[in-house]
């Protein structure tokens, strides 16, 4: 399962949860498919309402205090377009 809250105002307008079975799912601002390649790694791809396309991944350090978020220009993953680092809150 993946699950999100989208938003700082008002998280709970946004929230979803899906299965990361490879299959788009229907989320609120279009359709989002992910797929689990390791325990600590999961990449997707989000078609929005608009026609766009995204690409991206999310990876959990091995110590678990760390989530890398990358989204990329291609479906390759190849041309990085944005990268954020979370740390996790003690």
């Amino acid at each position: 399962m993946f699950s999100s809250n989208l938003g700082t105002s008002s998280p709970g307008d946004n929230n979803y949860r899906i299965r990361c079975d490879g299959l788009f799912h229907a989320v609120p601002f279009g359709f989002l498919s992910c797929k689990w390649d390791t325990s600590s790694f999961v990449e997707g791809t989000t078609k929005g309402l608009d026609g766009h396309s995204g690409y991206w991944t999310r990876e959990v350090s091995a110590d678990s205090q760390e989530m890398r978020l990358s989204e990329y220009k291609d479906a390759g993953r190849t041309k990085l377009e944005r990268i954020r680092i979370l740390d996790r809150v003690k």
